[in-house]
């Protein structure tokens, strides 16, 4: 039985998911290491960087590291996410590409208040991890993190690693959760482990999330440029293979905003990952298989998304003043689906303005009208056969539009899929958020079918929350 509490935190949620998705509001809110073999990996420690002592009196515990080129647009928010953060005792380090912009003048600017905890230079380099290794030979700090120029610190993420830091003792990588900012809205990625034929498949979290110690990072060489996009993936498998320690947190540590290398160009990405691997004593063969079933993966689902993803462009905010609308689309006709979204609809009008579309078929439509909402009934469809037609029926869909429109919602609930998704995306407003129930995330006896799979696929898209439901 849904309680008030649980009602409460399910509209919060709803809110919290209209701000960051149509505004692009940005919420601030140990595992064993693998034994491996190296194959073919080139010594990048080749002198670059010396034995800098991390433990000194007056070195700094963090050394932030921002490597840009032409980013006058985003690096004012990510040094200025340094400034407030609730722990001081670090050292800011930009390393600069050569930028023709106004990027040195933002730095420029912000010298005075980082009162001498902040370090740059401006030279041409060979790339990416060229640049990060220049930042790694500079840092005096004991841990180095590396924070993108259009990406953000959490105010305390120093301070929460400082304590894991106090607490472990020797660990060497603390990874915490990162929030992405991606075109369709922002998720919390939480650090994880995840292996596939005993290696990892990718770094715990978001390297604007790892923190490293320098002298471990120093001792495997830093960051192979032999590799466009991996080699921070490189670096963590040869410090896991080092015998380094890590510690994951819950914490909040940064956000990451997708458009990057490895974001945009799903091919190369897949054929760096490959290749380190390969090169870390991984099975040519599987790995080949592995790359082009993730890059078909990721081409389909950005076809499917061109296809029936809808808008996605910002919209404004609503007066936060005023209640969230809420249009709960309910065409089950029976079962527990059905029920849940009247009782969903009952328990949400006391929080929200609610209006609700419901099949004439249902075994509760008697029970509809008691909730005193606007309310429309359409008829839906008893099997395949007359699924396939009503697909046809474009009267329904149109007084569907209708109704929608009219009551201008901000969150369009599904209380669980329907074949009608696909199309009801494209017809009701865009302007909305869409959230769905998951009943259970373990697909039930009889419904392991590719037919099945690609329906709730389908029903996936242009869905930026879910209610997850599971005894």
């Amino acid at each position: 039985m849904l309680d008030n509490y649980a009602i409460a935190d399910i509209t919060e949620r709803m809110w919290d998911l209209y701000r960051a998705v149509v505004s692009g509001a940005r919420p601030h809110g140990a595992g064993r290491p693998a034994t491996l073999s190296i194959k073919g990996h080139a010594n990048t420690n080749d002198g670059r960087f010396p034995e800098n002592d991390p433990e000194a009196e007056n070195a700094p515990l963090f050394t932030v590291v921002t490597v840009c080129l032409n980013a006058q647009q985003h690096l004012a928010g990510a040094l200025d996410s340094v400034l407030a953060q609730s722990c001081s005792d670090y050292e800011m380090l930009v390393i600069d590409g050569g930028s023709t912009d106004d990027t040195l003048d933002v730095v420029r600017v912000r010298e005075g208040a980082f009162g001498g905890q902040l370090r740059w230079i401006s030279e041409p380099d060979r790339g990416l991890y060229d640049a990060m290794n220049k930042g790694l030979h500079r840092a005096r700090g004991r841990y180095v993190v590396y924070l993108g120029a259009d990406d953000r610190l959490d105010p305390d993420a120093l301070a929460a690693v400082e304590r894991t830091i106090r607490q472990s003792g020797a660990v060497e990588i603390v990874c915490g959760a990162a929030r992405v900012l991606g075109p369709d809205g922002s998720w919390c990625e939480p650090a994880s482990v995840s292996e596939r034929r005993g290696m990892p498949r990718r770094a715990p979290a978001r390297h604007q999330s790892i923190f490293v110690r320098a002298s471990a990072l120093r001792a495997v060489g830093g960051f192979d440029t032999r590799y466009r996009i991996a080699a921070d993936y490189d670096a963590y498998l040869r410090l896991r293979e080092s015998g380094a320690q890590q510690e994951l947190i819950t914490a909040q540590l940064s956000e990451f905003r997708l458009g990057g290398a490895s974001s945009v160009n799903a091919l190369d990405t897949a054929r760096d990952y490959r290749d380190v691997r390969i090169a870390h004593g991984a099975n040519s063969a599987i790995e080949n298989a592995a790359m082009w079933k993730a890059v078909v993966g990721v081409r389909l689902h950005a076809l499917m998304m061109k296809l029936w993803g809808g808008d996605t462009r910002a919209r404004p905010v609503p007066d936060c003043g005023r209640r969230l609308r809420v249009l709960v689309v309910s065409l089950g006709r029976r079962g527990g689906v059905t029920e849940y979204g009247y009782l969903m609809s009952k328990a949400l009008r006391e929080s929200c303005e609610v209006a609700a579309i419901s099949s004439a078929d249902a075994d509760n439509r008697e029970r509809w009208p008691e909730l005193g909402i606007p309310h429309l009934e359409v008829a839906t469809f008893t099997g395949v056969a007359s699924m396939l037609l009503s697909s046809l029926a474009f009267w329904r869909f149109s007084s569907m539009r209708a109704f929608a429109r009219e009551f201008r919602p901000d969150v369009i609930y599904y209380p669980g899929g329907h074949a009608w998704k696909p199309i009801l995306g494209f017809i009701l407003p865009r302007s909305a958020i869409t959230v769905l129930t998951v009943h259970d995330p373990e697909l039930h006896r009889g419904e392991d079918t590719l037919s099945f799979r690609l329906l709730a696929a389908v029903n996936r898209l242009r869905v930026y929350g879910y209610v997850l439901l599971n005894e």
